[in-house]
Formats: C-alpha cells, sequence, structure tokens
C-alpha cells in the first residue's frame, strides 16, 4: 500500500485544484460512458524461462469492458471512475521429463476491474495515470495431455492465486470524433500489477508450476497493453444560472 501514497497525494492534489476551476462559468461536467479494450494480457515471472523444462514464448491476447463516469472540473482536467469485466489466458510451453509428455499449461481468468484516473485532455488529446484494483472471480488451469497432472495439482487452483491484487495504470489517446451530444476516442494503455497473481501458499508449493522441481518461483505479475475504445456522452452539468445561484443543467448543452 506505501505504493499507493503518492497516487493519493496525487490525487488529492488535483482534485482540490479541480474544484477550483470548477467555479467557472463552465461549470463541473458529468459524463457517461462505455470502454471497450483489447490487447496483450500476460501472466509473466522471469523465473519461468530459468526453468528447465518450461519457457515462456506465447502471449494471448485479452480483452475487457464495462462503464466509465468522468467528472470533468474544465475542459482539460477530468476525474474517471470504470468498471470493467476483464479476462485473459496465459500460455506456458512444457517440453516434459520422466513420465510427463510435452504440452501447454494454460491458466484462465478473470476479473471485475475498478479504476480511478485523472485524465489531462489537450487539443484533443489525453493522458491518464491512476491505479487499478482487480477482483479475481475465476481461475482455471490445466497443462494439455497430463491428467495425472491435472488431478493432483489443477482440479481447483482458486486458493493458489489471489482474490484481488493492484496495478499502476498509464495511458493515453486523442478524440477522434464528437460534438456536445457525444465523444469518441481511441487510445493505449498500460497496465502493471503491482502485487504477485499467486498467493504466498502457492507461491511456496511451486505454482504456476507445481510440477516442475526445477522451477523456483518468484513473483507473478499480470501486464496489459490494451488498446482501447470509449464512447462518452454528456449527462449534465453544474453550473452558474442565476446571479449567485448553481444548478444542475442536464445534457451537454
Amino acid at each position: 500500500m506505501k505504493k499507493f501514497i503518492p497516487f493519493l497525494v496525487l490525487f488529492i492534489t488535483l482534485s482540490s485544484a479541480n474544484m477550483a476551476f470548477g467555479q467557472r462559468a463552465s461549470g463541473i461536467g458529468f459524463e457517461l460512458g462505455v470502454r471497450a479494450a483489447f490487447g496483450p494480457s500476460v501472466l509473466y515471472e522471469s523465473n519461468i524461462e530459468d526453468s528447465d523444462n518450461h519457457s515462456f514464448n506465447s502471449i494471448k491476447m485479452g480483452y475487457s469492458f464495462g462503464l466509465a463516469f468522468s467528472t470533468g472540473f474544465d475542459q482539460n482536467n477530468y476525474l474517471i471512475f470504470e468498471t470493467m469485466y476483464a479476462t485473459g489466458t496465459q500460455d506456458y510451453s512444457f517440453n516434459g521429463y520422466t513420465n510427463l509428455i510435452e504440452g501447454t499449461n494454460t491458466i484462465d481468468w478473470n476479473t471485475l476491474d475498478l479504476y480511478l484516473l485523472y485524465r489531462r485532455s489537450y487539443s484533443g488529446a489525453y493522458f491518464e495515470v491512476g491505479p487499478k484494483m482487480s477482483f479475481v472471480n475465476n481461475v482455471e488451469q490445466s497443462l494439455s495431455g497430463n491428467d495425472a497432472v491435472n488431478l493432483e495439482f489443477f482440479p481447483n487452483v482458486e486458493d493458489h492465486y489471489v482474490d484481488n491484487f493492484m496495478s499502476a495504470v498509464f495511458g493515453f489517446g486523442g478524440y477522434i470524433a464528437g460534438s456536445r451530444a457525444y465523444s469518441l476516442g481511441l487510445g493505449i494503455r498500460l497496465e502493471y500489477a503491482l502485487q504477485n497473481f499467486t498467493t504466498d501458499s502457492g507461491k511456496d508449493q511451486g505454482y504456476p508450476l507445481p510440477y516442475d522441481p526445477s522451477y523456483d518461483p518468484g513473483n507473478l505479475r499480470n501486464i496489459n497493453v490494451y488498446g482501447t475504445l470509449e464512447l462518452k456522452i454528456p449527462i449534465g452539468r453544474i453550473a452558474q444560472i442565476r446571479c449567485g445561484e448553481r444548478g444542475f443543467i442536464f445534457g451537454g448543452g
């Protein structure tokens, strides 16, 4: 959690500053949107490459989709909350040894992701930064062609992988179309987990490769590089409606 103190300080500082911006006549605006993301998603751990029997040579595509709610304090500064459903698959190639045949160790997982991002927009482009909390809904694992391994190690692996983990997020992009009624944007989002995907007991038992005696477990981290598409519509803003009075104005007018 110490790693997130700078994030908290950043958001408190920006929120305080932006509240001052919000006192302008343009008011504080609110937008609701949908977002979809697609791109490479991996569970990476450098010691897997050092294993005598496994190699990390496959990168699968993951995807996520969900809703976004943003608060704009002026035309350039936004605070964004998102809730997304995400899924990923990781394959490790297994060379086989003794009575085990070569195959593929596959991990499938899905998460509910909550984002809190600061976005700075200027001249149609933007960058964003902030934390993400992922709640792991399900994890399944198998080693192809080796039923005995699957029965011994992978009948139920959820105790060996965490229930949630935090990630750092950085993104950038731009708006490709829009009007007072909507905005459409494309971007790139980089996500790096700050906590292990395995539990302490799972790591101690050698997951994600518990059957490989040559594997020395390290820090298994989720890394995503997503291309993103977002569509947002204004739902209203708080602005000055009469001298000395403020009210809520619906829509993007």
